[in-house]
Order: structure tokens, then sequence, then C-alpha cells
């Protein structure tokens, strides 16, 4: 495989207002745990009981397994074609996570009660390594065919783009979250 050494831009919600959260996101029993816990503690945040935030998700066969729930939602008009238009259950209308304004208003670590593929995005963990996403001549990790081209690459901060810069650069505030609190979040 060609080693992976894409140019990205910041993520930046006034141009995409979340796109990557369209589908919600798949979270361990660990983190469903945490979550039900915070429904529960913060009452005036959350107007349903912690069962009306979570489902169970087949994306496509190849992600199997307990998610949050998603609602409908209008994209702007870049948003891509083969994406649904919804947003999972925690984001707000202007792309931003009701769990993280939960930790900022705690004054603790903004990404305390954020699953870890919220908080990693673009970047994905495999066998307890960190993997950026492809260069632009690579196929996405999640290409299926031409009516579902992929998911990182048609994001405006996961795709290698010219005007970019290192991955390790734009992503060191992930990167070095990942180093810190991994084993303890696992």
């Amino acid at each position: 495989m060609t080693k992976r050494n894409p140019k990205l831009k910041k993520c930046d919600m006034t141009k995409c207002a979340g796109y990557c959260c369209y589908d919600g996101v798949y979270i361990s029993d660990e983190e469903e745990k945490t979550l039900r816990q915070l429904i529960k503690n913060h009452p005036n945040d959350f107007s349903e009981s912690p069962d009306f935030y979570f489902e169970d998700g087949n994306w496509e066969n190849r992600v199997v397994g307990r998610k949050t729930k998603i609602r409908p939602f209008k994209y702007p008009d870049d948003f891509p074609k083969h994406f649904n238009q919804t947003k999972c259950i925690f984001g707000d209308d202007n792309g931003l996570c009701i769990l993280q304004k939960i930790a900022i208003r705690e004054n603790i670590h903004e990404w305390s009660y954020k699953p870890w593929a919220c908080i990693m995005f673009p970047l994905t963990i495999q066998d307890g390594q960190i993997v950026p996403p492809p260069n632009r001549d690579q196929p996405d990790d999640d290409y299926i065919n031409e009516d579902y081209p992929g998911y990182t690459n048609c994001l405006y901060c996961g795709k290698d783009c010219d005007g970019g810069q290192d991955w390790k650069k734009v992503l060191s505030r992930e990167i070095l979250y990942f180093k810190t609190n991994y084993s303890k979040k696992r």
C-alpha cells in the first residue's frame, strides 16, 4: 500500500455545517453507557429518555452495531449528493455538537463526552494506530461504487487538496489527544 501523506485543511464548520455527522456515529458499549448517563444528568439539554438517542445500525454490511440516531437536516448545495440529508441527533443546526457544548460549559476538555470516531475524524484508528485519510490518488476507504464514491475524501476536512498542510500539523490536537487518552478511554 502506498504511504498516506495527505495535505489537509482544518475543520471549518462555516464551510460544511458538520457534513461528517450526516449519518450519526457508531459507538462502543462504553461510549453508549457514558452518553446515557450524560443524558440523565442533563435533563435541560435533552428532552427525551436516553433510549431515544441510540439505535442499531448496519452500514452496507461493513459496520454493524450501536450508533447515534439521526434527524432530517437540509445541508448547503455543495453537500455530497450520495449522503442523506440527515444529521446526528447530537448535532445542532450550525454543525456544533451538544456533547461538546456541555463539556465546555462544565469547564472540562471539549472532547470529554464525544465518541472516539467523532474526535478523531478524519483520522481512523486501526490496531491502536492512527491512520490518516487517503492521498488524492488513493481510493477512499469507504468507496463502494460510483454511486457511493466514499466518505472521507468527500468532505472538506478529509480531502487531500492543493493549499492544504501536512495532515500531522492540521490534526495535531487530535493526535495529541489520542496519544494522551486512547488507552484510558478504551
